[in-house]
């Protein structure tokens, strides 16, 4: 048995190129055997190999510096990616509710009224001065569903007005007094409109109307649905 060695197929230090030039003339375009066209032109690296990912008991032959394998691609159709159908369930009535489809609602399927709400009134009717000036909606709509929670929008927004400059006394009442009206704020309401104009009257009336718009309120507010009051008309 004899061994021939191809001296000419040896890369030369320092040398130009991927190899012989004389040895890749002899062996054809590229470099391989035959004259295998496509390989690039003549004296140019020939394309590494890609090699397949590995598989199980399967084994790559060949130098150290060559076994290389590639990751297995990414699925983007893989069902441990996607999220169960039930969490898809319970994530779609949020994203089809009124808010988000660009039609606030205002409804209140629980009366938050208080059946004893006039005594709160009156608490606080009998503590403070009666002459202390406030300001009423002059010229709103007389529109029978919205009017009265109109009255009540703008009563609460007085509650929180006066409850920094009052005594301790005097905010424990009118705290008792807001949580009445609170309800308002569930609502998105629109601004003001720069037209409403605003009378000046003292406390006292303010409370009188404020308690007359709950009495009409309490029996109806579970019945309907504000969403169209929610811009203040004048």
């Amino acid at each position: 048995m004899s061994f021939r060695r191809n001296w000419g197929s040896r890369r030369k230090p320092g040398g130009a190129g991927c190899g012989n030039p004389a040895t890749s003339r002899a062996r054809g375009e590229g470099g391989e055997p035959g004259g295998r066209e496509g390989r690039g032109p003549r004296g140019a690296c020939p394309r590494p190999a890609l090699l397949s990912p590995l598989r199980p008991g399967h084994r790559h032959e060949g130098p150290g510096d060559a076994m290389t394998a590639l990751a297995p691609a990414w699925r983007p159709t893989s069902t441990r990616l996607l999220p169960p159908l039930g969490l898809l369930l319970l994530l779609l009535p949020p994203l089809l509710s009124p808010s988000l489809l660009g039609t606030p609602s205002c409804s209140f399927p629980h009366n938050p009224i208080s059946s004893n709400f006039r005594d709160k009134f009156n608490q606080l009717s009998d503590y403070l001065l009666r002459d202390y000036p406030v300001t009423l909606a002059a010229n709103l709509q007389d529109e029978q569903f919205c009017r009265e929670l109109w009255h009540l929008v703008l009563a609460q927004r007085w509650m929180e007005r006066l409850k920094p400059v009052a005594g301790l006394r005097m905010q424990e009442l009118l705290e008792a007094v807001n949580t009445e009206i609170h309800f308002v704020t569930f609502c998105v309401f629109q601004p003001l409109p720069s037209c409403l104009r605003f009378v000046q009257t003292n406390i006292s009336h303010l409370l009188q109307d404020t308690v007359a718009q709950l009495e009409a309120m309490k029996r109806w507010i579970t019945r309907g649905n504000f969403s169209q009051c929610l811009e203040l008309r004048d």
